[in-house]
């Protein structure tokens, strides 16, 4: 996955700090997530 096919814009992100990181939070939806998040696969040798 190189480059997204189109941009995306996060609205109503928070932000705050735990244990001295900054960390965001907001949402999105399903459809939006799956063009947005990619998963390596990882073949473990037990199968799972």
């Amino acid at each position: 996955m190189s480059k997204l096919p189109q941009q995306y814009v996060i609205e109503n992100v928070l932000q705050c700090k735990m244990r001295g990181r900054v960390a965001y939070q907001s949402y999105f939806p399903a459809s939006v997530g799956i063009n947005l998040i990619y998963v390596k696969p990882y073949d473990h040798p037990s199968g799972k």
